[in-house]
């Protein structure tokens, strides 16, 4: 992608020049791959695979008008502080990295409407999530994460739309709430759970989600409880009985 020599200001250009990215002695970006430019602002930036790139350089912070960005497939271990400083951010993406948790900070990107965390190494998400209001998508495919995230319920009250939990080694339900049971039963998912801890006795033979490539369907599959020969046509249906 080519610019006619857009000229940037004096701290977004040291924050380019940081990650390994030339800038002109006029400070002005005639061409780079994964930026985008609008009104002599950054806007987007992808630093994918940056093996050169300072990615922990407070340089970066400088990128206030930031709503795209892309820091797949770095290695990254924790999330860069300078992050945090975003505040337009829209769009955060983190695939394919090392991170094994999230900082609280990450729930004051308060513009944040998808977050994409995919190939991690995630074994929870911090409650400060609740506080990303806007938040559309979420995506945690292919992560290490055992037990059904509580702060997935807050989401879903704030208006989450799409979640993924693909490729994870969940096993236990226990903390899906009722009121948000029919959305969670239509997340793509590839592994089996075993419920242990809910109160809610599923056969793991019996409870896969929507979509899945193994298993039942949750929602029009018969469900049974443990050595019992009583079915329910749906999980609603198990759920009301128990309640009686």
């Amino acid at each position: 992608m080519k610019y006619q020599g857009v000229e940037l200001s004096q701290n977004e250009a040291r924050a380019l020049e940081s990650i390994g990215i030339k800038i002109s002695l006029r400070k002005k970006l005639y061409s780079s791959k994964g930026i985008i430019i609008k009104n002599g602002h950054i806007v987007q930036l992808s630093v994918e695979n940056g093996e050169n790139a300072n990615l922990e350089s407070e340089e970066l912070s400088h990128l206030t008008y930031l709503n795209f960005l892309d820091l797949s497939e770095n290695y990254l271990d924790r999330l860069p502080e300078w992050i945090q400083e975003l505040k337009e951010l829209k769009d955060l993406r983190l695939n394919n990295n090392i991170l094994t948790q999230l900082p609280e900070w990450i729930g004051n990107l308060k513009e944040l409407e998808a977050l994409s965390l995919i190939g991690n190494r995630l074994t929870s998400l911090p409650q400060s999530l609740a506080n990303l209001k806007k938040l559309k998508t979420l995506r945690l495919d292919n992560n290490h994460i055992k037990k059904f995230p509580l702060v997935l319920n807050d989401l879903r009250e704030n208006g989450l739309e799409y979640i993924y939990l693909d490729e994870n080694p969940l096993n236990s339900l226990s903390g899906i709430s009722r009121k948000h049971l029919a959305f969670f039963t239509n997340l793509i998912l590839s592994s089996e759970f075993e419920d242990n801890d809910s109160g809610y006795p599923i056969q793991q033979d019996y409870l896969t989600f929507p979509f899945s490539k193994e298993g039942r369907n949750l929602m029009t599959d018969a469900i049974c409880e443990p050595n019992s020969s009583k079915k329910y046509d749906r999980l609603f249906d198990f759920y009301n009985n128990n309640d009686k």
